[in-house]
């Protein structure tokens, strides 16, 4: 008897210390839920907007803003304001194939260097022999605050493209950070009007 009386008071002390519990933590700073990274669209071909004022023909997303700059060396700078991250376009005229050879050496060492031996998927556009237009996009899921980049030659001009995320704490978060370079690798991908790639 004095069992079948302990049991509905334990059940009545248990409810008691959780409500008082549930009263605490929610007076309490508590902990901060992981903030996730804000989702960009991607958009459709013909809805990118065309940057006027370029060497070569520009699309961008209509979602970002960007500014031509020209520091002796002509460039511009895509920003996507909800997520900070960049894409910094150079174009770098050439006098002839020697001299567009040496700029592409150049760019690929960099681009080596971005990537810091990770691994990297390369897409490869279709060659266009007739105009000189060729291009690679390099896509790492390694090099985190760099996961994009493009190298172009558009008959004498060397194009170049770095997508940059301005996050020192994503070190070790691709996944974290999976949906905006899906953005960027297809922003990319169809940034140059007159390259075209065999797939995405």
């Amino acid at each position: 008897m004095r069992t079948a009386r302990f049991f509905p008071f334990l059940a009545v002390a248990l409810i008691s210390l959780s409500i008082l519990a549930g009263c605490h933590s929610s007076d309490g700073p508590g902990i901060p839920l992981p903030k996730a990274w804000p989702r960009l669209p991607i958009q459709q071909y013909d809805s990118m907007t065309v940057v006027e004022g370029l060497p070569v023909e520009v699309r961008v997303n209509p979602s970002s803003t960007w500014q031509i700059v020209d520091d002796g060396m002509q460039g511009l700078t895509v920003t996507y304001p909800a997520v900070g991250t960049k894409i910094y376009f150079t174009f770098v005229k050439t006098r002839d194939q020697a001299e567009r050879q040496q700029v592409v050496d150049i760019r690929k060492q960099r681009i080596s260097l971005n990537l810091n031996g990770g691994s990297a998927r390369m897409l490869h556009s279709d060659i266009d022999t007739v105009r000189n237009y060729d291009a690679v996009l390099i896509v790492s899921k390694s090099a985190v605050q760099t996961p994009v980049q493009l190298l172009a030659t558009m008959g004498n001009y060397v194009v170049t493209a770095t997508a940059f995320i301005d996050n020192p704490g994503i070190a070790q978060a691709y996944d974290s950070i999976a949906p905006i370079v899906r953005v960027l690798q297809h922003d990319m991908f169809n940034a140059l009007s007159d390259i075209s790639f065999s797939s995405e």
